[in-house]
């Protein structure tokens, strides 16, 4: 028996349906986790921005401890991080139900059309 080359082998439709479809789940996949790493992390940044300011101490160096967190806050640009982190969720929902779409569109396409709607 002859070895078969790889360029003698049909692709079918289905076999790149799967494959984008394993790209599409492992970005969405990828995407979510990293949502939820900015999300823990914006939670305990807000934590501590919120309780290092009460330290029991002078109001005049709690006044500095809170003016030097604002200003590290608009330093480093912490609003983009935290209007990122909805942005990457909505991203992988979205890829998510792509993929559900292209998962039902190869095996029954009434339901992957009743999803598309």
């Amino acid at each position: 028996m002859a070895p078969t080359s790889n360029r003698n082998r049909t692709h079918y439709p289905s076999q790149r349906l799967y494959h984008l479809r394993k790209h599409i789940v492992a970005t969405e996949l990828l995407l979510g986790i990293t949502s939820a790493l900015f999300a823990t992390l914006m939670l305990q940044w807000a934590r501590i921005y919120i309780d290092l300011p009460q330290i029991p101490s002078l109001p005049k160096v709690r006044a500095r401890v809170g003016s030097v967190l604002f200003f590290g806050m608009e330093k480093y640009r912490m609003h983009l991080a935290v209007e990122t982190t909805p942005t990457l969720l909505h991203l992988s929902v979205f890829l998510f139900f792509i993929g559900l779409v292209i998962f039902f569109f190869t095996i029954f396409k009434t339901v992957a059309i009743v999803i598309l709607l």
